[in-house]
Protein backbone atom coordinates (compact mmCIF):
# COMPACT_ATOMS: atom_id res chain seq x y z
CA UNK A 1 0.00 0.00 0.00
CA UNK A 2 1.51 3.39 -1.03
CA UNK A 3 2.37 6.00 1.55
CA UNK A 4 0.08 9.00 1.01
CA UNK A 5 1.04 11.19 3.96
CA UNK A 6 2.64 14.48 2.84
CA UNK A 7 5.57 15.88 4.74
CA UNK A 8 5.71 19.56 5.58
CA UNK A 9 8.28 21.48 3.46
CA UNK A 10 10.16 22.40 6.67
CA UNK A 11 10.63 18.70 7.50
CA UNK A 12 11.75 17.94 3.94
CA UNK A 13 14.26 20.77 4.07
CA UNK A 14 15.67 19.46 7.36
CA UNK A 15 15.93 15.92 6.00
CA UNK A 16 17.66 16.96 2.79
CA UNK A 17 19.63 20.02 3.90
CA UNK A 18 22.76 18.97 1.99
CA UNK A 19 20.97 18.06 -1.23
CA UNK A 20 19.68 20.38 -3.89
CA UNK A 21 17.17 19.15 -6.43
CA UNK A 22 15.97 21.44 -9.16
CA UNK A 23 12.72 20.63 -10.92
CA UNK A 24 13.09 23.47 -13.38
CA UNK A 25 14.92 23.24 -16.69
CA UNK A 26 16.90 26.33 -15.72
CA UNK A 27 20.31 25.37 -14.34
CA UNK A 28 20.79 28.71 -12.57
CA UNK A 29 19.71 27.25 -9.22
CA UNK A 30 22.25 24.46 -9.46
CA UNK A 31 24.91 26.93 -10.58
CA UNK A 32 24.11 29.20 -7.64
CA UNK A 33 24.37 26.27 -5.21
CA UNK A 34 27.66 25.08 -6.70
CA UNK A 35 29.01 28.63 -6.65
CA UNK A 36 28.16 29.17 -2.98
CA UNK A 37 29.68 25.83 -2.09
CA UNK A 38 32.83 26.48 -4.11
CA UNK A 39 33.55 29.91 -2.61
CA UNK A 40 32.63 28.81 0.92
CA UNK A 41 35.14 25.93 0.75
CA UNK A 42 38.04 28.10 -0.40
CA UNK A 43 40.32 29.47 2.26
CA UNK A 44 41.82 32.47 0.45
CA UNK A 45 43.89 30.64 -2.17
CA UNK A 46 47.04 32.54 -3.04
CA UNK A 47 45.98 35.25 -0.58
CA UNK A 48 43.73 36.87 -3.18
CA UNK A 49 42.89 40.26 -1.72
CA UNK A 50 41.38 41.88 -4.79
CA UNK A 51 37.78 43.03 -4.96
CA UNK A 52 35.79 40.58 -7.06
CA UNK A 53 32.44 41.76 -8.41
CA UNK A 54 30.22 39.15 -10.01
CA UNK A 55 29.35 35.66 -8.81
CA UNK A 56 31.04 33.65 -11.58
CA UNK A 57 28.03 31.41 -12.25
CA UNK A 58 29.40 30.52 -15.71
CA UNK A 59 33.08 30.25 -14.78
CA UNK A 60 34.15 33.24 -16.87
CA UNK A 61 37.08 35.16 -15.45
CA UNK A 62 37.68 38.71 -16.67
CA UNK A 63 41.02 40.20 -15.70
CA UNK A 64 41.60 43.93 -16.10
CA UNK A 65 44.57 46.13 -15.29
CA UNK A 66 43.32 49.36 -13.74
CA UNK A 67 46.23 50.86 -11.81
CA UNK A 68 44.38 53.80 -10.23
CA UNK A 69 41.12 52.10 -9.26
CA UNK A 70 39.97 49.31 -6.97
CA UNK A 71 38.03 47.59 -9.75
CA UNK A 72 37.55 49.91 -12.71
CA UNK A 73 36.17 53.35 -13.47
CA UNK A 74 32.41 53.43 -13.88
CA UNK A 75 32.56 54.37 -17.58
CA UNK A 76 34.87 51.46 -18.41
CA UNK A 77 32.76 49.11 -16.31
CA UNK A 78 29.65 50.21 -18.21
CA UNK A 79 31.36 49.43 -21.53
CA UNK A 80 32.32 45.99 -20.20
CA UNK A 81 28.75 45.37 -19.02
CA UNK A 82 27.43 46.34 -22.49
CA UNK A 83 29.83 43.79 -24.01
CA UNK A 84 28.59 41.14 -21.59
CA UNK A 85 24.98 41.96 -22.43
CA UNK A 86 25.75 41.63 -26.15
CA UNK A 87 27.18 38.19 -25.36
CA UNK A 88 23.96 37.33 -23.46
CA UNK A 89 25.76 37.37 -20.11
CA UNK A 90 25.20 39.21 -16.84
CA UNK A 91 27.68 40.42 -14.24
CA UNK A 92 26.63 37.54 -11.98
CA UNK A 93 27.83 35.04 -14.58
CA UNK A 94 31.42 36.36 -14.55
CA UNK A 95 34.09 37.33 -12.05
CA UNK A 96 36.03 40.54 -12.66
CA UNK A 97 39.50 40.87 -11.16
CA UNK A 98 41.64 43.98 -11.23
CA UNK A 99 45.33 43.14 -11.28
CA UNK A 100 46.49 46.72 -11.62
CA UNK A 101 48.28 46.65 -8.28
CA UNK A 102 49.20 42.99 -7.97
CA UNK A 103 49.43 40.31 -10.65
CA UNK A 104 48.53 36.83 -9.46
CA UNK A 105 49.47 33.75 -11.51
CA UNK A 106 46.51 31.96 -13.04
CA UNK A 107 47.52 28.73 -11.29
CA UNK A 108 46.74 30.41 -7.96
CA UNK A 109 43.38 31.65 -9.26
CA UNK A 110 42.19 28.38 -10.79
CA UNK A 111 41.07 26.69 -7.55
CA UNK A 112 38.92 29.68 -6.65
CA UNK A 113 37.37 30.45 -10.03
CA UNK A 114 37.57 27.22 -12.04
CA UNK A 115 37.72 29.31 -15.23
CA UNK A 116 36.49 27.90 -18.51
CA UNK A 117 36.91 31.21 -20.32
CA UNK A 118 39.37 33.99 -19.50
CA UNK A 119 39.24 37.50 -20.97
CA UNK A 120 42.35 39.61 -20.43
CA UNK A 121 42.36 43.41 -20.81
CA UNK A 122 45.83 44.98 -20.76
CA UNK A 123 47.27 41.75 -19.29
CA UNK A 124 49.20 39.21 -21.33
CA UNK A 125 49.06 35.47 -20.89
CA UNK A 126 52.76 35.53 -19.99
CA UNK A 127 52.08 37.97 -17.11
CA UNK A 128 49.65 35.52 -15.49
CA UNK A 129 52.11 32.66 -15.84
CA UNK A 130 50.96 30.87 -18.98
CA UNK A 131 53.70 29.37 -21.17
CA UNK A 132 52.68 31.24 -24.33
CA UNK A 133 51.75 34.65 -25.69
CA UNK A 134 48.76 35.16 -27.95
CA UNK A 135 48.11 38.16 -30.16
CA UNK A 136 45.22 40.45 -29.31
CA UNK A 137 41.79 39.11 -30.31
CA UNK A 138 43.01 35.57 -31.07
CA UNK A 139 40.84 32.89 -29.47
CA UNK A 140 43.19 30.36 -27.89
CA UNK A 141 42.40 27.10 -26.11
CA UNK A 142 44.81 25.74 -23.54
CA UNK A 143 44.44 23.28 -20.69
CA UNK A 144 40.62 23.14 -20.86
CA UNK A 145 40.19 26.90 -20.98
CA UNK A 146 39.57 29.49 -23.71
CA UNK A 147 41.59 32.72 -23.66
CA UNK A 148 41.30 36.08 -25.42
CA UNK A 149 43.51 39.10 -24.85
CA UNK A 150 42.58 42.66 -25.77
CA UNK A 151 44.06 46.10 -25.20
CA UNK A 152 42.45 48.18 -22.50
CA UNK A 153 41.29 50.80 -25.01
CA UNK A 154 38.36 48.54 -25.95
CA UNK A 155 36.86 49.51 -22.60
CA UNK A 156 37.10 53.25 -23.31
CA UNK A 157 33.84 55.12 -23.75
CA UNK A 158 34.95 57.34 -26.64
CA UNK A 159 32.90 55.86 -29.50
CA UNK A 160 34.06 58.57 -31.92
CA UNK A 161 37.72 57.49 -31.90
CA UNK A 162 38.43 55.30 -34.95
CA UNK A 163 41.17 53.31 -33.17
CA UNK A 164 38.83 52.42 -30.32
CA UNK A 165 36.04 51.56 -32.73
CA UNK A 166 38.35 49.28 -34.75
CA UNK A 167 39.61 47.56 -31.58
CA UNK A 168 36.05 46.96 -30.36
CA UNK A 169 35.08 45.50 -33.74
CA UNK A 170 37.99 43.04 -33.59
CA UNK A 171 37.17 42.07 -30.01
CA UNK A 172 33.50 41.61 -30.89
CA UNK A 173 34.48 39.08 -33.60
CA UNK A 174 36.36 37.07 -30.96
CA UNK A 175 33.59 37.31 -28.38
CA UNK A 176 31.04 36.04 -30.90
CA UNK A 177 33.21 32.95 -31.51
CA UNK A 178 33.41 32.24 -27.79
CA UNK A 179 29.91 33.05 -26.58
CA UNK A 180 27.49 33.09 -29.50
CA UNK A 181 28.62 30.47 -32.03
CA UNK A 182 27.89 27.28 -30.12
Amino acid sequence: MPYTEKLHPFVLAALFKNTLVSTSKDSTTNAQFNEKKRFSEIKNPGKIDLAIPGKNFKNILIIVKEINDEIMPLGRKNVLLKMLTACKLTQDEVAILNMGKKIIPLEELKPAFLPEKVLLFDITTKEIGLPFIIPYYQVQQFDGCIYVCAPGIVLDENEGDENIKAAKTKLWASLKKIFLEN
